[in-house]
């Protein structure tokens, strides 16, 4: 349920709390209510470091939506791997046409990196396919994908030919065309579909959310004793 805790509340505990209790603070800072959040978290994705710096990049994108694209589109050009992954993904779900040039930017640097073998991730594809979907421009997804296909791992390319068969025409390597069709669906990764039937049953949403609830409980309990601490020693 949106809005179960106030934006003034998480950001005031977010500067006592640590460890993991800052991710739990940063995942309710998504769908909290008030009118600090979206600005706060634009500062703070640029102040912080580490896995912070991406807890606050997934906040602030959740939080505003289509308004963080300026924000994602820069991410992809992060030192941080996990923040151009986090910025990718999110502009899958979110981002506007606008951050066109920097996704096809990210995605022919990230397939044409060196022994990318040994570093792909099964999200990079999946994530720029499902960006230029939803705004019409599989082609040049497309056209960067036959570029690097002897790049792409085995696992990437058997992805491809199940969820993209449009791309291959009926040969074994992509045949780039100007009508190319879209796949009719992308999965999240690259192995989404192999998992189906396997996976765990999930939590009942409301089960789930109480135990979000909880969590963030126990971080902002943390971050006041903490606090108290502080100033007590002052």
């Amino acid at each position: 349920m949106a809005g179960r805790w106030r934006d003034a509340d998480l950001l005031r505990a977010l500067r006592y709390a640590k460890g993991d209790d800052r991710a739990v603070l940063f995942n309710a800072l998504a769908d909290s209510v008030g009118s600090e959040a979206p600005i706060q978290l634009r500062g703070l994705y640029t102040s912080e470091m580490g896995a912070a710096r991406s807890n606050a990049l997934h906040a602030l994108a959740r939080r505003c939506g289509p308004a963080a694209t300026d924000v994602l589109s820069e991410a992809l050009r992060s030192r941080s791997i996990e923040v151009q992954g986090k910025a990718a993904s999110e502009l899958a779900e979110s981002g506007t046409a606008d951050a066109a040039e920097a996704v096809f930017e990210w995605l022919d640097r990230k397939l044409g990196r060196r022994r990318r073998e040994t570093t792909w991730d099964p999200y990079e594809l999946p994530s720029a396919i499902r960006f230029a979907v939803r705004h019409g421009l599989h082609a040049e997804v497309a056209r960067i994908i036959a570029k690097h296909w002897a790049a792409l791992d085995r696992d990437e390319q058997d992805w491809l030919r199940r969820t993209w068969p449009a791309l291959f025409d009926g040969t074994d390597v992509p045949a780039i065309a100007t009508g190319v069709r879209p796949p009719e669906q992308v999965q999240e990764d690259v192995y989404e579909d192999q998992r189906r039937g396997r996976a765990a049953k999930r939590e009942e949403p409301e089960a789930r959310a109480k135990q979000d609830d909880e969590y963030v409980r126990k971080a902002l309990r943390n971050a006041e004793r903490n606090r108290r601490r502080i100033e007590s020693d002052d």
